[in-house]
């Protein structure tokens, strides 16, 4: 049913962009810190990946059974769901939207428990009718979404709209974009924010071929980083499965004149080429792994 999924659905929401207000500085990129900074970008780029997975699963609550109204948490605490499914009703359209509202909500993501508090709303700004599969583009409006996982909170804000199709429920492609998505996280070590801007992320996932393709571009801030850097793929990401990419590279830009580029050498190891001068010349190489920059 619609409203025992409400939470669950929700939990799945990727955590590791980080977010926050943010500067306009751009970070300085080095030897020292490429790692941290490649971790950073390719976190950015799973960050919406995951979302669009969950775009797949959450908008088509406006299908399911059930209806407004507050629902009790797996773990306590209550969500509300307010959803206005305009004509034709029971199917997703230009012009439904659904608004969630967390007090408490207590569930858990793999076994680790998360409360939720804040809310999340989204439109549907454009459906079409795919003999077989689907056409939707929906915008997400993120209001002081706050997960708290043991002692450390994240608090999500924002907007990011996303168009997903399939022509025939095995080729998926889904464009991400927005201009911010902002989040603090805290906790007893501290605090840290982060912001997503100008994205703009293409995936295919071709379920019949166990294969995927990814596009991305977009400006990343960091607080631990001490600025943002500009990132682009250079050559599509590419891979198999759940894997991480086998192929592909990316061009990291930060404070002039540096320059990085993010190279998948297969599914398991990743080349960090370095242009610290700016004068065109990669003259440091930095060998590491998915698993390292995971």
């Amino acid at each position: 049913m619609r409203n025992a999924r409400l939470p669950t659905l929700l939990l799945l929401l990727p955590m590791a962009c980080g977010g926050g207000d943010g500067g306009t500085a751009m970070a300085t990129i080095t030897g020292a810190n490429a790692i941290q900074v490649a971790s950073s970008v390719t976190g950015a780029m799973q960050f919406v990946g995951d979302f669009e997975e969950i775009l797949q699963s959450l908008v088509f609550i406006i299908e399911a059974d059930g209806g407004s109204g507050t629902y009790p948490c797996p773990g306590g605490g209550t969500a509300s769901a307010v959803i206005d499914d305009v004509p034709p009703v029971d199917e997703i359209s230009a012009g439904d939207s659904v608004s969630l509202t967390f007090n408490g909500c207590s569930d858990d993501i793999d076994g680790d428990p998360v409360i939720l508090d804040g809310s999340v709303s989204f439109t549907v700004t454009a459906s079409a009718g795919v003999p077989g599969g689907y056409d939707v583009t929906v915008r997400f409006v993120y209001a002081n979404l706050a997960l708290t996982m043991g002692t450390e909170t994240i608090t999500l804000n924002g907007d990011i709209t996303a168009q997903a199709s399939t022509p025939d429920q095995l080729i998926f492609t889904t464009i991400a974009s927005g201009d911010s998505l902002r989040a603090a996280i805290s906790g007893p070590g501290g605090s840290m924010s982060a912001r997503i801007s100008d994205m703009d992320e293409t995936r295919i996932v071709d379920l019949s071929l166990g294969t995927f393709v990814i596009r991305a571009a977009g400006t990343l801030y960091r607080s631990d980083l001490g600025g943002s850097v500009d990132y682009e793929t250079t050559t599509d990401f590419t891979g198999t499965a759940d894997g991480p990419p086998g192929a592909g590279a990316m061009l990291v830009t930060g404070a002039s004149p540096a320059r990085m580029r993010i190279v998948a050498l297969n599914s398991t190891d990743v080349l960090l080429e370095l242009d610290e001068d700016g004068d065109g010349t990669f003259e440091t190489a930095i060998n590491t792994t998915w698993d390292e920059l995971d």
